[in-house]
């Protein structure tokens, strides 16, 4: 089976949630593929999780959801690393550092930072992740009410993509391993953003979320 790992080297939900510290829980992880960044003219890969926030519900009374983007690295200077530390409550070993499987923070619960910000013209109000931190253990793991969700672009399910919202679709659709792995096109240019991975990841503390 491929995996994402992370190494060192749903549908649309336009209710915003409420600002606060919650406890919430992991239901999806989406990977976005190699997107290009004119900012640093560099290609990364990019997944997309998204957290239940717990006692905290739309009008469709389903608890709100909260998603932040990454860049898929354990890189000492990457977002996801220190994310990921704060959120197990512990470094991460240099075997784990080799091939760190993504897809085993679904269901995995955490305390939860959200955020508003503005966009520019002052129209818009966007919900950021502040905040992932190891869950209290003398809190109660909040339990999932949406299917917990996986999407790999190199194991392609169209059933889950066409839950996506159009613009997330695009943002798939424009990635190298997208048009390999769904449309079997194959590129000259190998993008920079990635590397090999192995594709074991060794045992864990049972007591790490994770």
């Amino acid at each position: 089976m491929s995996e994402l790992l992370a190494t060192d080297t749903g549908g649309a939900d336009f209710e915003i949630p409420p600002e606060g510290t919650f406890p919430a829980v992991c239901v999806q992880v989406v990977d976005k593929g190699t997107q290009h960044s004119d900012e640093y003219d560099r290609d990364y890969h990019k997944i997309m999780l998204g957290w239940e926030l717990g006692d905290e519900f739309q009008e469709d009374e389903r608890p709100h959801i909260v998603w932040q983007t990454l860049t898929l690295s354990l890189d000492a200077k990457s977002r996801m690393r220190p994310m990921l530390v704060a959120w197990r409550g512990q470094e991460f070993t240099v075997e784990e550092l080799a091939g760190f499987k993504v897809r085993s923070v679904l269901g995995a619960p955490c305390m939860i930072g959200v955020t508003h910000n503005q966009s520019a013209d002052g129209k818009k109000t966007y919900a950021n992740v502040s905040s992932v931190l190891k869950l209290p253990k003398s809190m109660t793991a909040p339990k999932p009410v949406r299917d917990l969700m996986f999407y790999n672009i190199t194991e392609h399910d169209q059933q889950i993509f066409e839950t996506f919202h159009d613009r997330l679709q695009e943002t798939i659709m424009r990635s190298p391993e997208y048009r390999e792995h769904v449309l079997h096109e194959k590129s000259e240019d190998e993008p920079t953003g990635r590397a090999p991975t192995p594709e074991d990841t060794p045992e864990h503390d049972p007591d790490i979320p994770f």
